[in-house]
Parts: C-alpha cells; sequence; structure tokens
C-alpha cells in the first residue's frame, strides 16, 4: 500500500487513469469526447492511499470523490478502482448540480458505483433545488442515479423551517429533480395532523403550481374562496388533475384533465374555468396546449419557450375555437449590482378566433429591474404589445399596450412588509391602478392582503410557501 499526500494528487490521479479508468479534473472532457466512456471519476484528499495490486483506495482528511455532476464530501472515503465502488461509513455530504437542479443531501453509510451512476445514502436528509421551487427531503434510505431519486420512508416539504408547518410522508417518493415526483400512500400533514392521503400523488418541481394543499382567498367581485388542487399519476410522465374551486358569490368553478410531462414539455388536455387579473372570466371546454420548457440558446445567455394551443372558448355570448401558437425569447438575468437585478425578453404570439374568423399578430416586449435588500424590495418595469387587430374575448383583450409598473416591499420587521404597485397606462397617459399592499409571513405560509384603490377592490390571498 502506497501513501500520497495532497501536494501530488495530481500525478497520483493519472497513474490512477492509466491503469484503472481514474482521470484527473483537467483531462476530464476532452477523454470523454475521445472514447465516448462513463464520465471520470476525480478524488481529493490531504492523505491518499491506494493499492496497484488489489484496486482498493483509501482517502482521509477533506476528502472529496467528483464525477461529472456528482460529488461526494466526507473525512474518510473507501473506494476499489476495480470494482468500481465507493463506500463511506461516517457522515457525508451528496450533491448534484447541473442546469435545471441542484441537489444537496446529507446523510451516512453512502455506497456509490461510479460505473453505473448509482448509489445508496442511509437517513438521508436535505433539498432538491428545481427551475421555480425548492423541496426540503428525507428519509430512511435514499436511492441515488444519474436522473432519479428514491426515497424510502419518506418526508417532504416546502417549508425551511426546523419543525414545518405542513409536509406530507409517504412509502416511497421517487423524484426527478428538476422535473416531477410521484409519491406512494401520501398522507398529507398540517400542524401535524392528517389531512387526507392519497395512493399515489405527483407533482411538477419546475413550475409554481397550486399545490397539494389547501387555498383560501377573498376578492369583492368573487368573495371568500377555498381550493383544492390534487393530481392522480397514471403513469411515471402521466397524470389526471382536477382544482376544485369554490367561491361564495360565484359557486362551484372546477377545472380538470389530463397533464403529460415529457422530457422537454408539457401537454394538457381539460375543461378549464379562470380568470385574470382584472377578475375576467372565461371557460374553455375543452382546451389542448403544449408548452416546452426553456430551451437554451446554445452559448448565448438566450433561452426560448414555445406554446401551442387549440380550444373552445365561452365568455357570455361569445364561443368559438381559438388557436394560438407563440415564441418567447428572454436573457439571462444580468446583475447591475450586488442586489440589482435586469430581466428582458421579447415575445410572438399568432392567435385566430373562429368566432368572427380573424386573426391577431402580437409582439411583446418587456424590461424589468428589480432590487433587494434586508429591509426594501422594489422594482420597476415596462412592457410594450403591439398587436395587428383586437380580440372578440374580454378575457385576453389588452386593454394597456404601453405599461409601465413601479412598487416596493418595505420590510417592517421578519413577518410583516407594507408595500405599493403602481400602473402606468402610456397610451392613455393615465394611472391605471394603485395597489396598497400588506404582506404577512406565516411561518410556512403567505398571506398578501390587497386593496386596489382604482377598483376599490379587497383581495386576499393564503397559500403554503411554494415549492
Amino acid at each position: 500500500m502506497k501513501k500520497r499526500n495532497k501536494h501530488i494528487v495530481q500525478g497520483i490521479l493519472a497513474f490512477l487513469y492509466i491503469f484503472s479508468g481514474f482521470l484527473p479534473v483537467e483531462a476530464a472532457t476532452e477523454q470523454e469526447k475521445a472514447n465516448g466512456n462513463k464520465p471520470p471519476v476525480v478524488i481529493e484528499a490531504d492523505h491518499l492511499y491506494f493499492s496497484d495490486a488489489t484496486g482498493e483506495f483509501f482517502a482521509q482528511g477533506n476528502a472529496v470523490v467528483v464525477q461529472n455532476e456528482d460529488k461526494i464530501i466526507a473525512d474518510k472515503i473507501r473506494g476499489n478502482s476495480k470494482q468500481t465502488m465507493i463506500w463511506v461509513d461516517d457522515s457525508a455530504s451528496f450533491s448534484q448540480t447541473n442546469d435545471k437542479t441542484n441537489v444537496n443531501l446529507t446523510g451516512h453509510n453512502i455506497i456509490y458505483d461510479y460505473k453505473q451512476q448509482s448509489g445508496t445514502i442511509a437517513a438521508a436528509q436535505g433539498t432538491v433545488q428545481g427551475s421555480t421551487n425548492k423541496a426540503y427531503i428525507k428519509g430512511q434510505n435514499l436511492q441515488v442515479a444519474s436522473n432519479k431519486m428514491v426515497v424510502h420512508q419518506g418526508w417532504i416539504t416546502g417549508c425551511p423551517a426546523i419543525k414545518p408547518d405542513y409536509h406530507v410522508t409517504a412509502d416511497k417518493i421517487e423524484i426527478w429533480p428538476g422535473d416531477k415526483l410521484i409519491a406512494y400512500n401520501a398522507s398529507f400533514y398540517i400542524k401535524g395532523r392528517r389531512i387526507y392521503t392519497l395512493p399515489k400523488y405527483s407533482k411538477s418541481l419546475n413550475d409554481n403550481d397550486k399545490g397539494e394543499f389547501p387555498r383560501l382567498g377573498y376578492s369583492s367581485d368573487d368573495g371568500l374562496m377555498i381550493a383544492q388542487y390534487l393530481e392522480y399519476p397514471l403513469s411515471n410522465r402521466t397524470s389526471v388533475f382536477a382544482d376544485a374551486v369554490y367561491y361564495t358569490k360565484r359557486g362551484f368553478e372546477p377545472s380538470y384533465g389530463v397533464i403529460n410531462r415529457m422530457p422537454g414539455y408539457t401537454l394538457q388536455f381539460g375543461a378549464v374555468r379562470e380568470s385574470n387579473s382584472d377578475d375576467e372570466w372565461i371557460t374553455k371546454e375543452p382546451e389542448f396546449s403544449l408548452t416546452t420548457d426553456p430551451i437554451k440558446l446554445g452559448n448565448t445567455p438566450l433561452t426560448a419557450k414555445i406554446l401551442l394551443s387549440a380550444g373552445k372558448w365561452k365568455e357570455e355570448a361569445v364561443a368559438g375555437w381559438r388557436q394560438s401558437y407563440g415564441l418567447s425569447l428572454n436573457h439571462a438575468p444580468i446583475k447591475l449590482a450586488d442586489n440589482v437585478t435586469l430581466n428582458f425578453g421579447m415575445g410572438y404570439q399568432g392567435i385566430h378566433y373562429a368566432y368572427n374568423d380573424t386573426t391577431n399578430h402580437i409582439w411583446s416586449y418587456r424590461v424589468m429591474v428589480q432590487g433587494e435588500s434586508k429591509k426594501l424590495d422594489w422594482w420597476t418595469g415596462y412592457i410594450h404589445n403591439n398587436e395587428s387587430g383586437d380580440s372578440p374575448y374580454v378575457y385576453d383583450d389588452i386593454e394597456t399596450p404601453r405599461e409601465l409598473t413601479a412598487g416596493f416591499i418595505y420590510k417592517l420587521d421578519s413577518k410583516n412588509g407594507l408595500g405599493v404597485n403602481a400602473v402606468y397606462d402610456m397610451s392613455t397617459d393615465k394611472i391605471k391602478d394603485v395597489d396598497y399592499i400588506w404582506r404577512r409571513d406565516l411561518h410556512c405560509w403567505k398571506a398578501d392582503i390587497t386593496y386596489r384603490e382604482k377598483r376599490n377592490e379587497w383581495r386576499v390571498k393564503l397559500h403554503t410557501v411554494e415549492w
């Protein structure tokens, strides 16, 4: 058995690559392209022991094992290059990072097969970060692979608190990081009390969806609102969904259908009843839609997104088929200062209305600057829409083609914030809306109470922290 310290680790790695498939970081990319093999393994440690005869190695002191997107960090790591295995007996951390997700876990008794890029972690806990949502997970045992994790006797929540107000437990949770999860025999808890159980439940980790816990709200026009959204998986990719929404002034307004989440795009078909921010309602019975995930355009900072839809829309006496196709381009956020970010993009949408046999071509441009600090969040933005025609539906009619928005939230303390948001119609040189906002952090829940001065309208929204 030979011993080396960290100062000559790179030389050791080159030696190990020649005889057993290990590779230094600097050469990894070129070698992968040349031979198409599995991503190489890189090991660093204060002290590294290895045996040429048996393939056994032992890393001690700040030991790090990296393979492509996967990283294991521990004080002591054992392995065998001939068996392509790594073992960690004590506590360790495991991370997996790419452009779609960020996984950070801790646990012990890690067993990892770097040839298969799979392994297990006992008493695992940590976070799975998607494009928009973050989930906190733990389980008795976790299996990890290059694109999937399976948590046994698992627990998951979107609340970062030590004792979260809500969580889900399941016998097994299959997680495709940055995509979705499916939980089996899933029980849903609020304040430690089980509210219901489902044999299977699916959830997107890509979207700010409606969540699996009850939603409450109020508006002057529609009255008190209570809603519950559920998805039941038919397969790994396909689920049926239902969103049961009840308003004291409107009655029952449900939506339901089938959703199919494929790698790179999502298909949905169903009957939808919904309102926009101006409280204008539309019925879509049925509607089909295809939405792609953001598509990165080469090495540029741009991403593209495509949306196609077709459905029968009904708004009072106006009814007919509506088909649309659209493309949006967005630039990656630009950091103007430590806490100031610039976002901008553009889009095109073509819409054909069978009701009056017209087509509307809409070009849109948008820019937003946002800042945040310990006491103050602020934003200002501009939207420009150039359309060739008008919509027969009030629901998707563009009332303000040129709109300037500005607002702020001042944080009174860790739980309360007060703010104002104003919308200026540049086409008419008039202020369209002035909204006064009280934002209340209720531990794992958020409440927004808004008074819309120009409309003399109150709105209240209570929901869980999104995950």
